[in-house]
């Protein structure tokens, strides 16, 4: 069963998609603050490796959870080593440094920065013009 206890849609899509807003008080908000230090594989002061998934779990969708070919399905949650901080022993998290042996990127082009600063001017406009239109709906 899916317990909705947060009113976070807006009153616009509520309205339009049957929702209804339960308009908590601040007293019933939930503690949802997750901006403190979370253990995790890519937190270099709380690094824990990747663990699996709940493989009983069902998807968005209604499906499966993918499994990709090669994951340790016997590193859980519940046998994860503890969390060690690699900043303390100047170290860096694994796989966040290229690889000594990779090959060298390829060269770019002199024009490739121009193209590339066209792509984020290109994406920042479009993001502009989704955040009027959100300012203006709400």
């Amino acid at each position: 069963m899916f317990l909705r206890n947060l009113s976070n849609v807006y009153s616009l899509v509520a309205s339009a998609t049957g929702y209804k807003n339960r308009n908590l008080t601040s007293a019933d908000i939930p503690l949802t603050n997750a901006s403190g230090n979370i253990p995790g594989p890519l937190n270099a002061q709380v690094y824990v490796p990747y663990t699996a998934p709940n493989i009983t779990a069902v998807g968005a969708g209604g499906g499966p959870v993918f499994v990709s070919p090669g994951l340790n399905l016997n590193m859980t949650a519940a046998n994860a080593p503890a969390p060690v901080n690699f900043t303390a022993m100047n170290l860096t998290v694994p796989g966040s440094q290229p690889s000594p042996t990779a090959p060298a990127a390829p060269k770019s082009s002199p024009n490739s920065a121009a193209v590339g600063r066209e792509v984020i001017a290109g994406g920042a406009a479009v993001w502009g013009v989704l955040l009027g239109y959100t300012v203006l709906l709400t």
